[in-house]
């Protein structure tokens, strides 16, 4: 598992709020561009969206409705009926600051070239 740590890039938030450090795991397929992410806890389910060669997201995010990322690969296939791969997925693990959206376009292409990079 690779690990980065955007938050030197990011920055720290206000100090108006309370601020700590926390992890989020993203999951990255670098040969195709699609990129999953747990939302919510860590009983949440998996979402799944595809950069574009622009280095955008898509328009819309694809919901598999599961805990497990195999069964949630194959409920994206079948409801969403997209060509999500089921091979040679890449785990991230991010440390960042609790306010920040590790799934914003920025971040996403940032981790995209430190792990070409690595």
């Amino acid at each position: 598992m690779t690990e980065i740590d955007i938050r030197q890039y990011t920055g720290r938030p206000d100090k108006g709020s309370i601020i700590k450090t926390t992890q989020s795991r993203l999951v990255f397929h670098p040969s195709t561009g699609w990129v999953a992410y747990r939302v919510g806890s860590s009983n949440g389910w998996y979402v799944f969206n595809r950069l574009r060669k622009t280095g955008a997201l898509g328009s819309r995010w694809v919901v598999g409705y599961s805990m497990t990322f195999q069964v949630a690969i194959r409920w994206a296939r079948k409801h969403y009926n997209v060509k999500v791969p089921n091979k040679n997925w890449e785990s991230i693990s991010i440390k960042h600051y609790n306010l920040t959206d590790v799934t914003q376009d920025n971040i996403l292409n940032y981790l995209l070239n430190k792990i070409k990079d690595q």
